[in-house]
């Protein structure tokens, strides 16, 4: 998980449940949900996005922003916060992947073993804080979005079922290389593990993208980091985000 671009929201006292700023639609959309879900009156405030990540770009933001209003109801509520699974279904988030919704309470490194029924919530195997110098770059090409929506639902519906081979070599490159390179501070070993990967990992969409990433641009991007000896490199969820991985401030 990184701390930037963050999803910031304030809670004020009102007569009645409003939404106000940037995305106001959607926290209406999460709140209804939310009311639906837990059985419960909408509290008397005004929530206002501040700040939020760019959408459909492959950096998790309709998660954090949904788990951001969920928090913000229960709070305003003086309901207990729930556990990340509860907190993430009364917001109907976590129907794919959950790792979004435990990076919402953690942050650092995150191994998450996938969901084994529609009904699972799937729990974290391993969490590393990595070094504090090391850093994440985001780039992406301007005015290119990632599936999101009905698209991506048609996308994984043409997406063949992953290889047991595919799924075992994955496993095995986190717990043999990229969580000992992590807990080791190995930034090189943890960079060109991160880079295999994001490769094998991506080749699993090569139905739908074309290859292991978005597309031909992205490609050469990539192509053209690592030929300047930077090892850690990949694409984020559906892209176009890329991540690249400096070992300092100075060096990103």
């Amino acid at each position: 998980m990184v701390s930037r671009p963050a999803t910031v929201l304030t809670v004020e006292p009102c007569s009645q449940f409003t939404a106000d700023g940037m995305q106001s639609e959607r926290v209406q959309k999460f709140a209804k949900v939310w009311q639906q879900r837990r059985g419960l009156p909408l509290p008397e405030c005004t929530i206002r996005v501040e700040s939020v990540a760019p959408q459909h770009v492959g950096l998790g933001s309709g998660t954090q922003l949904a788990m951001s209003v969920a928090t913000a109801l229960h709070c305003a509520s003086e309901i207990p916060l729930p556990t990340a699974s509860e907190l993430s279904r009364s917001v109907g988030r976590g129907h794919r992947s959950c790792i979004g919704s435990h990076g919402f309470f953690e942050g650092g490194l995150l191994f998450e073993l996938g969901r084994e029924s529609d009904e699972a919530f799937a729990e974290i195997e391993a969490r590393v804080e990595l070094p504090e110098a090391w850093r994440v770059v985001q780039l992406r090409p301007r005015q290119q979005a990632g599936l999101s929506g009905h698209a991506e639902l048609i996308a994984f519906d043409k997406l063949p079922a992953v290889p047991a081979e595919a799924t075992n070599a994955l496993l095995n490159e986190v717990r043999e290389n990229i969580l000992p390179a992590a807990w080791d501070g190995n930034f090189l070993e943890f960079s060109e593990s991160v880079y295999r990967y994001g490769l094998l990992a991506g080749e699993c969409f090569t139905q739908v993208q074309g290859g292991p990433f978005a597309n031909p641009t992205l490609d050469s991007w990539v192509q053209d980091i690592r030929g300047h000896g930077v090892a850690g490199v990949g694409q984020s969820s559906w892209g176009p985000s890329l991540f690249v991985l400096q070992e300092t401030k100075d060096a990103a």
